[in-house]
């Protein structure tokens, strides 16, 4: 649309108007489940205790609904004004799922040949980077997202760069720990290269994030360093792909671990498609609750995603997954953001989930 522009500075002193081609979007999804898992703590801190868990799961099939804002303005000579605002939240109980925009907050700068600058809260560059290749698009449904690629999928207080060379792409990022005279504690960085000719892709990707341990100056480093790989056809999708991870020695954590996965994702019909994944975390070295490094048994998973699609918006979902030597997603070993449990005497676990999802 055709709208007249406006920008004034220190209140109308100086002003600029012109024309510009501008645009804003509106857009959401609402996604929610019943679960059912078994081998749940009915008692944390208590092993002998287990039982089976019937519940309402948000987001189980999407990793989290969400709505947000995103637009762009055209500012002439093939250069853009870019922007996008996210919110998740919780259908069950209607709350928040991080801070207000948590999922997304940037503003940027894009053209065709220097590339795209944004700034602000965004995905790093290795969520760029395997997004091609992760069977659930990195949903977390009964995929071991935070295991894959971080806790801080997310990072505030990024500079983030990314530009094409026709089917070869690089990005890189850098997210500012904001604190005076500590520029490491809490910062990260990191980069991805993929080369994509549609059928075939090929992504590379590197994440280094110093997790802030207080104001003392102090932080634990966590390290991942991963390829994945897509082959598609017209009726099958084959994905596949390697981790490397090392981080601090911090309690509930794999301290040094090789993590695989490999997936298909076949279109029975144009209104039903079939997934199956399975994940396999060889654990070198992992942390205790008392700081004493063993060397568990490593973690298996398989998923199977059922989807059948009503619309172009609306679809029902049955996803399956069975974890051994760690809860689902491997959560066992992601302390910080463990959502499935097991009795420390359990070493396995299952979980269904039935759902619909709907996007606007």
């Amino acid at each position: 649309m055709k709208r007249q522009m406006c920008a004034g500075l220190l209140a109308g002193t100086f002003a600029v108007c012109g024309h510009a081609e501008s645009s804003v979007t509106l857009y959401g999804i609402l996604d929610t489940a019943i679960e059912f898992t078994n081998h749940w703590p009915i008692n944390p801190g208590q092993p002998a205790t287990s039982g089976n868990r019937w519940s309402m799961a948000d987001g189980a099939r999407s990793g989290g609904s969400r709505w947000g804002l995103t637009g762009n303005e055209d500012l002439g000579g093939g250069l853009k004004a870019e922007f996008q605002i996210e919110s998740g939240f919780l259908i069950p109980g209607g709350e928040l799922m991080q801070e207000f925009f948590g999922r997304s907050a940037w503003i940027g700068l894009t053209s065709p040949k220097a590339g795209t600058l944004r700034f602000g809260r965004q995905y790093t560059s290795l969520v760029d980077a395997l997004y091609p290749s992760s069977p659930t698009d990195l949903s977390g449904t009964y995929e071991p997202v935070v295991a894959e690629v971080g806790s801080n999928l997310w990072e505030s207080n990024v500079v983030k760069y990314k530009n094409a060379f026709g089917p070869v792409t690089l990005t890189g990022h850098y997210s500012f720990s904001n604190l005076a005279g500590q520029f490491s504690n809490g910062s990260g960085y990191g980069g991805a290269a993929a080369y994509d000719i549609g059928t075939l892709s090929v992504s590379l990707g590197y994440d280094n994030l110093h997790r802030s341990e207080g104001t003392g100056g102090n932080y634990a480093r966590f390290e991942k360093a991963a390829i994945g790989i897509t082959f598609s056809t017209a009726a099958f999708k084959f994905m596949g792909g390697y981790r490397y991870g090392k981080n601090d020695p911090l309690a509930g954590y794999a301290a040094r671990d090789d993590y695989f996965w490999v997936a298909t994702r076949y279109l029975l019909a144009v209104d039903k498609m079939l997934t199956l994944a399975y994940y396999y975390d060889r654990i070198q070295t992992a942390t205790g609750a008392n700081g004493e490094v063993t060397r568990p048994a490593s973690p298996q998973q398989v998923m199977a995603i059922g989807d059948y699609l009503l619309s172009k918006r609306t679809d029902l979902y049955v996803v399956v997954g069975y974890s051994r030597h760690s809860a689902l997603n491997f959560d066992s070993y992601n302390s910080t953001s463990a959502a499935y449990r097991t009795a420390s005497a359990d070493s396995s676990q299952t979980g269904v989930q039935i759902g619909v999802r709907h996007s606007f």
